[in-house]
């Protein structure tokens, strides 16, 4: 699978299969398999069929990884049903507090990611990230006094390496002792070179939020340059594949009383990011009224 033959590793998927029906790795393999070769329904086929070889004698570990492949592929109801295998009062389960909370709080299931927290910060799990998370939950809560309490513990008391929480209390309202602590951070040659632009990010936004413009610029200056050298982008690429696509379709011969097959048409789907506009209905069956 590492090397692209995808073919050859599902043969040898399925010949692991047959010695072990109840395999649920394989069955996680073939799932990603599918996955790669744009087979998306056989993918989450194999996907289900991880869940339903699940109980609740699985460890925690075992039981993420399907839940968190079934969340992978938009099955978030089989996701969280994984989940609730996994007993928050049995003691086997404490070192997967943390890495429980994360998943429920991707499926946004707050509620019982909080419950989890609780856990974990009971039993000194994971303390930096932790906090982090609930910092985010209570910011989704739209409690900000809460989540600056629970980032600023991130960072302070536990010594969260990340910027993740730094970005995040930007978000929270501004603070000029925050401007002091980004600026120097910049400096410190702490964060890997993806992760700096966000901090230049949460620089911004705090500065900006003091009416700091001249020095807010900068810092948004500086974290644009520095994402750009990240991520490729070509608008002559871009314009060249636009042509390719006018090019493939200009003698295609389709009129008003043209017939369209309805197993191969492209829809092409036009609207904003994150609008909704791709989630659309099915089309009606034929002769249906």
């Amino acid at each position: 699978m590492s090397q692209g033959a995808f073919d050859i590793a599902q043969f040898e998927c399925a010949r692991c299969l047959l010695d072990d029906p109840a395999n649920i790795e394989v069955r996680l393999i073939m799932s990603s398999l599918y996955y790669r070769s744009g087979k998306y329904q056989s993918a989450v086929h194999y996907a289900l069929q991880a869940q339903a070889l699940l109980s609740k004698s699985n460890m925690w570990h075992e039981v993420l990884v399907v839940s968190a492949r079934l969340a992978h592929l938009g099955e978030d109801h089989a996701a969280l049903d994984c989940l609730n295998l996994i007993s928050i009062d049995n003691e086997i389960n404490i070192p997967g507090a943390y890495e429980m909370a994360k998943q429920f709080q991707l499926l946004d299931d707050y509620r019982r990611a909080l419950d989890w927290l609780a856990l974990a910060e009971k039993h000194h799990v994971n303390m930096a990230q932790t906090a982090e998370l609930r910092g985010m939950i209570y910011m989704f809560y739209g409690d900000l006094a809460g989540s600056e309490k629970e980032l600023e513990k991130s960072i302070v008391e536990y010594k969260n390496p990340s910027v993740s929480p730094h970005l995040l209390l930007s978000m929270c309202g501004n603070a000029e002792a925050r401007i002091e602590r980004l600026k120097k951070l910049t400096l410190d040659n702490q964060f890997l070179p993806h992760d700096l632009p966000y901090l230049y990010y949460a620089l911004f936004k705090e500065l900006d939020g003091f009416g700091h413009t001249e020095q807010a610029w900068q810092a948004l200056s500086q974290a644009s340059d520095l994402r750009r050298k990240e991520v490729f982008y070509s608008s002559d690429l871009e314009n060249m594949t636009y042509e390719e696509l006018i090019n493939a379709t200009e003698h295609l011969e389709i009129g008003e009383d043209r017939v369209a097959d309805v197993k191969s048409s492209p829809i092409f789907i036009i609207g904003m990011p994150r609008s909704g506009t791709s989630l659309l209905p099915l089309p009606p069956v034929a002769n249906s009224k």
